[in-house]
């Protein structure tokens, strides 16, 4: 869709709490996370998560998070973001206005290394960006 109940979209929030170890997030997930397997992330937004306006903490600490529940392993844990980036294609349009940059998610992805990847919400095709994805699935699968 194009539009929510809320102003903000909270990517950031949103990570760090299904991995929370707090109520509720963690009796609705139980059994989610498992020590052996990987967590790839995805999330798709045409918003910024800005500081201060939307997701607490910054991008290191929802990455530090995600991470800790993986048992520190950084190999068990990779994202891809489609997202509008750091400069957005200004004839990328969302309500007949240029769509806003989006750098903390940037950021964000940024933190994976590798296992990050950064595809872009404006492109006629998120395909190759969920393949990418999938190929990072599978050669950190048996590892």
């Amino acid at each position: 869709g194009t539009g929510s109940t809320t102003s903000t979209e909270q990517v950031g929030n949103a990570l760090v709490s299904a991995v929370s170890a707090s109520e509720p997030t963690a009796t609705c997930n139980a059994g989610f996370l498992r020590p052996e397997a990987s967590l790839a992330i995805l999330f798709i937004t045409d918003e910024a998560d800005e500081a201060g306006m939307d997701s607490t903490g910054t991008p290191a600490g929802w990455y530090q998070a995600l991470l800790a529940a993986k048992g520190g392993d950084p190999n068990r844990l990779m994202a891809a973001g489609i997202i509008a980036g750091a400069q957005p294609d200004p004839t990328c349009l969302k309500n007949k206005d240029p769509i806003q940059p989006t750098p903390r998610l940037v950021d964000f992805l940024e933190e994976f290394g590798d296992n990050g990847i950064e595809g872009d919400v404006c492109s006629d095709s998120y395909e190759p960006t969920l393949q990418e994805l999938v190929a990072l699935i599978e050669a950190n699968a048996c590892e």
